[in-house]
């Protein structure tokens, strides 16, 4: 029994062993299968680092982005280096294009934007480079990106999620066979373009911006016919363009929802379809419903105006936008044809016609009125009585008795004129005023000294009356 239990267990430990082995096996395979291991685990140094800034200036017809960011070995030349030599403006070097698309820089950077713009991946670094007026002023290091942009509009936005990977100058000029050597954000940031240069933005904000973009341009335009989709396209337009102006949360969702309430005013392929099979229902009930009129009961001129309201009845339904449009159609056609008189319904009519034009003539009493208002109502009071006459429907004469009776009713009885005219102030009588005589002045006039006026008068008088005296007096003489 020993024997055959130390058996069984030797046995035992070979099969252990021998499953151990599969195992192994089995676990090296799946290995050697699988893909390679994240960067994370295969020796990369990450160095943190943020983006602090972006900026953007034009290279002929094209726009430069540049990220500055707070740390980075970019500033080891002192120019441009590893760009395209079909852009000299970059200076001289190699055109070298180092894609290095395990990077999660590169797998999310066309997509950190609200306009959709596809960028480069050639790249190049400096620190501060290209003109003393643009990037060496701030003194930054940066990466920068030839885009495809035409020039960037307000508002756009670009974002840098957190875990944005910046390849190293060391890793990049030998090609990615150095050391790996990564810089990496800690955080979100976001920018946009205020009309001037690039500022912070909320970074949920921002990605809540391009959330809403994404959503009012994911409209299928299939679903639309060639004029609705310019309407949409048109829509679209204006809906990314209030979003860019949108600076918080409840702004972007207010724009979205303004989007899509017009866009359900926009109709699809499939709802005008629905709108014809139900515009082809109301024209057969109305058919039926014109076909319950008999022309017999009918006067010549009256059916005959019934039979032109039914012609017109289908185009003004094809006319129609929407069964709302289409139920305000019908009911103005079935109000015009049941207001159409009968030959049975005439004597009634007349009747009612005659007793308007009476309530008219008796709303003016002629002895409470001044001449002036008698002329104008009876002048008013004629017109009724033509407009009365010749309308054909009781609709038409209830309303125009109405606007005759509130014609009459606005003119003025003598009772109302003297009241406004007892309210107006008398004028005061003018006191005459004495007339001052008028008094000529001389040629000359010596003005008297201060004081003085009476005596000087007196002396002149006395000088006169001595003067008088002694010619007198000679003529005397000369006789004796």
């Amino acid at each position: 029994m020993k024997v055959l239990r130390r058996a069984n267990s030797k046995m035992l430990v070979m099969l252990t062993t021998l499953l151990l082995a599969i195992v192994t096996l089995f676990a090296g395979a799946n290995v050697a299968q699988a893909p390679k291991a994240s960067a994370e685990t295969t020796g990369m140094t990450y160095i943190d680092t943020e983006v602090e800034t972006v900026r953007s200036f034009q290279n002929g017809s094209k726009v430069i982005l540049a990220f500055c960011l707070t740390v980075s070995d970019y500033d080891d030349f002192d120019a441009v280096k590893d760009f395209n030599s079909e852009n000299p403006a970059f200076g001289e070097g190699t055109a070298k294009y180092n894609y290095i698309t395990s990077l999660s820089y590169w797998k999310n950077f066309k997509n950190m934007n609200s306009a959709g713009v596809y960028f480069s991946q050639t790249f190049a670094y400096w620190n501060g480079g290209f003109g003393d007026s643009q990037i060496a002023s701030v003194g930054y290091n940066a990466v920068a990106h030839l885009t495809t942009l035409e020039r960037v509009e307000y508002g756009f936005m670009i974002r840098f999620p957190a875990g944005t990977e910046f390849p190293s100058w060391e890793y990049t000029q030998t090609g990615c066979k150095s050391e790996p050597k990564v810089y990496r954000t800690a955080t979100d940031a976001a920018f946009y373009y205020n009309g001037s240069g690039f500022e912070k933005i909320d970074y949920k904000v921002a990605e809540e911006r391009d959330n809403a973009i994404a959503q009012v341009s994911a409209v299928d335009m299939s679903l639309y016919y060639a004029a609705e989709q310019t309407l949409v396209t048109d829509l679209i337009a204006t809906a990314k363009n209030e979003i860019n102006q949108c600076f918080n949360l409840s702004d972007i969702q207010v724009a979205v929802n303004d989007f899509n309430t017009a866009l359900k005013e926009i109709k699809t392929v499939e709802d005008y379809a629905k709108l014809n099979e139900e515009k082809g229902k109301v024209k057969v009930e109305m058919e039926t419903y014109f076909d319950s009129f008999a022309e017999s009961a009918y006067g010549q001129a009256e059916w005959q105006l019934i039979s032109s309201i039914k012609a017109e009845t289908n185009v003004l339904i094809d006319a129609a936008e929407s069964m709302t449009q289409v139920a305000q159609v019908i009911a103005g056609i079935q109000y015009k044809v049941e207001e159409i008189l009968t030959e049975a319904e005439k004597p009634a009519f007349a009747e009612f016609v005659e007793e308007a034009i009476q309530n008219v003539k008796n709303a003016f009493v002629a002895s409470l009125y001044r001449d002036a208002e008698v002329e104008k109502a009876n002048w008013l009071i004629g017109n009724a009585e033509k407009e009365l006459e010749a309308a054909t429907t009781y609709g038409e004469v209830e309303a125009i008795e109405l606007a005759y009776l509130a014609n009459i009713a606005a003119l003025k009885t003598a009772a109302e004129w003297e009241a406004e005219e007892a309210l107006i102030p008398k004028d005061e009588p003018i006191e005459p005023q004495p007339e001052e005589p008028e008094v000529e002045a001389p040629d000359s006039v010596v003005e008297p000294a201060s004081g003085c006026g009476s005596s000087v008068v007196e002396t002149l008088v006395v000088i006169s009356m001595a003067l008088a005296f002694t010619l007198v007096v000679m003529m005397k003489k000369r006789k004796i």
